[in-house]
């Protein structure tokens, strides 16, 4: 005979109700504070980078967004996470990088990690996981950040403005509807009445036909397809930036800390085939690496064998051997993580042979360095060559951390060291100065030549290529009584272009204060007093043109980078 069910506790139904229900977002007590934070921000993007080069709005915009999150968060009295704190102090010394320099890449990068900065901020603002993160980590939680919040502004705004949530409460969205449809219907009756008595009243009177086509003016309707897009990013950005503020501020869920000890996918790859693998790259490299002793360390007369001089031999290699730096790197990473070690034995093997991959990779990249070396000897230093000068180092630092995380269990740590190693590269190009940097060695180059380079002069149409980044170590060379005379005109002659490019800004009115970058400022600064001199030593041409250019040793220097690449 069959029992009858019996009913189901009050609690257990609950908890089932609960359990098929999804939660509920919670709930913002200013619903408005977030609305007018993502407008602000948004706003911010069309008035700061709209038509406008980018200047120190860069930085402006990163640290409005950081405050918008940072005051969301006490109106709401939710409590960041200490390591949030830390990630903010990342943050702003990249803002303040793109403040501090004018050369392109330094501020891209720069730019990326402050922007990813604050996605992962966001992420990861009540709980601050990112400090444990592997590297599959920081792609989900970022991307459900960016994405997950895009269905929660109309949502959270439309709630209840009452802490207490009754029924006869109006929501946020209600209220505001009252007033603003009465309003938004008198102006549409009203548009077309006036428009036609004000035509009828401007056929009667010329006065005030010109008065009101001056008033019409001020909107410029020309641009009105203008004004409409722009209008439109502004509500979809502003629309983003809310559902990202409500993630961080109001998380759906409490997320659970990862560890970086545990493997991120099932491992399915046996000992066997990653011994045979890393023992066959560690052979190939081991070879390659007696090889690289023997010509690259054993000194010129090694090399000439090969009927190479020492700037051929380093002009070929130093890029790819970079790349299989970094390519070894992710070799690892994928054994690492799909590798199934049984034992303390294998895992020990894998330890070992992975520890020997990556030291014969640091004899490569030092290889690589010395070809850097000689390469920038024989012909100088250009941005790529610099960026590349900065990686390997910051590259060798990273392969360290990777050994040291390996023999200590701790391969899942590598994330952090990753976010380090990115955060040093965008750092140290920052602080080194990388285009004066460039112009502080060539200049130098001419006054103490070596043998590599005592038949190089100096670049003028390299510097050209250059930012204002660069204008300080220009001015203290040029007035440096050592340097040969044809450095010393390529110097004026440039310094002379800067100049001209200044006027022409200032004449022009093209530049506005969220273009304005101290790097700028400063050259402007140290040229002004030894504009008299280059005027009169240095004849410019074509001033008011797109290209104007100063005759130099009966040679045309140009005031604007040319259409070609210099490596």
């Amino acid at each position: 005979m069959t029992q009858p069910v019996p009913d189901s506790p009050p609690a257990q139904q609950t908890a089932q109700k609960t359990a098929s229900t999804p939660p509920a977002d919670p709930k913002a007590k200013s619903p408005s504070a977030f609305l007018a934070a993502g407008v602000i921000l948004a706003w911010g993007v069309d008035l700061l980078f709209w038509k406008k080069p980018a200047g120190i709005s860069i930085a402006i915009w990163i640290v409005l967004a950081l405050a918008g999150l940072f005051l969301l968060a006490r109106s709401e009295k939710t409590r960041h996470a200490k390591f949030s704190l830390l990630l903010m102090v990342g943050i702003v010394l990249m803002a303040s990088m793109t403040a501090l320099r004018m050369e392109g890449f330094t501020r891209f990068v720069n730019t990326s990690l402050a922007l990813g900065g604050l996605i992962l901020l966001a992420a990861t603002f009540t709980n601050g996981h990112w400090f444990y993160y592997r590297v599959i980590d920081y792609v989900v939680p970022s991307l459900a950040t960016v994405f997950g919040g895009l269905g929660r502004p109309g949502k959270v705004l439309t709630q209840s403005a009452n802490e207490n949530g009754d029924a006869e409460s109006k929501s946020v969205l209600a209220k505001a509807m009252r007033h603003i449809l009465p309003v938004l219907r008198g102006l549409l009756i009203a548009a077309p009445i006036v428009l036609i008595l004000g035509a009828l009243l401007s056929q009667a009177d010329m006065a005030f036909a010109k008065k009101l086509e001056e008033f019409f003016d001020l909107f410029d309707l020309e641009r009105l397809p203008e004004y409409l897009f722009r209008l439109f990013y502004i509500l979809v950005l502003a629309y983003t930036f809310i559902g990202i503020f409500l993630q961080a501020v109001l998380p759906k869920k409490t997320a659970e800390r990862p560890d970086p000890k545990r493997a991120w996918i099932n491992p399915f790859l046996g000992w066997t085939e990653t011994a045979i693998v890393l023992g066959s790259i560690n052979l190939l490299f081991a070879v390659f690496v007696t090889i690289q002793f023997r010509y690259l360390f054993g000194g010129t007369n090694n090399i000439n064998e090969l009927n190479y001089t020492y700037a051929e031999y380093a002009r070929h290699g130093f890029g790819e051997l970079v790349t299989v730096a970094v390519l070894s790197l992710l070799i690892y990473l994928c054994l690492a993580a799909v590798t199934r070690t049984k034992n303390q034995g294998q895992q020990r093997g894998f330890s070992i042979l992975s520890t020997l991959l990556m030291l014969l990779v640091l004899v490569m990249l030092a290889s690589s360095l010395q070809r850097l070396l000689l390469y920038e000897a024989a012909y100088g230093f250009t941005r790529l060559r610099t960026y590349t000068h900065v990686f390997i180092f910051c590259l060798a630092a990273l392969l360290i951390a990777t050994i040291i995380l390996e023999l200590t269990g701790n391969h899942g740590r590598f994330g952090l060291a990753l976010l380090v190693f990115c955060f040093s590269f965008a750092i140290a190009l920052g602080v080194m100065n990388v285009d004066g940097f460039i112009a502080h060695q060539n200049i130098q180059r001419t006054l103490h030549p070596d043998s590599q380079s005592a038949r190089l002069a100096l670049d003028g149409n390299y510097l050209t290529e250059l930012s204002n980044d660069a204008v300080p170590v220009m001015v203290q060379a040029y007035q440096n009584p050592n340097l040969s005379e044809k450095a010393h005109d390529e110097l004026g002659a440039e310094l002379t272009c800067r100049l001209i490019v200044a006027v022409q800004e200032y004449e022009d009115d093209a530049t506005s204060w969220q273009s304005y970058h101290p790097a700028n400022a400063r050259a402007i600064r140290l040229i002004n007093p030894l504009a008299t001199e280059l005027r009169a030593n240095y004849h410019a041409e074509n001033t008011t043109s797109t290209y104007p250019y100063v005759e130099v040793n009966d040679n045309k220097h140009y005031c604007y980078p040319q259409d070609y690449w210099i490596d």
